[in-house]
């Protein structure tokens, strides 16, 4: 996925309180499905809160390789800055 969409993604999700799918691969390598509330971008990654693992995360860009905006809303837990 381009850089430059997924960010548009990420940062639409945050502005509008929808939930982002994004297919994230770990350290190792394994891929993962996660949904995630996009809060704010730093360094070369996005913090948001994941679904998955039920707390705030940092996902490195460069590993997701695909992100959807989905209809699901969320109420923002900390101060959106995307």
């Amino acid at each position: 996925m381009d850089k430059d969409e997924l960010i548009k993604i990420l940062s639409t999700g945050g502005r509008a309180h929808k939930l982002v799918e994004i297919s994230y691969f770990d350290e190792k390598g394994d891929q993962t499905l996660r949904h995630i509330e996009p809060y704010e971008f730093k360094f070369d990654g996005v913090y948001g809160y994941c679904s998955l693992r039920e707390e705030i995360r940092l996902f490195k860009l460069d590993r997701i390789r695909n992100a959807v905006l989905t209809n699901r809303p969320f109420t923002p837990r900390f101060p959106i800055k995307v």
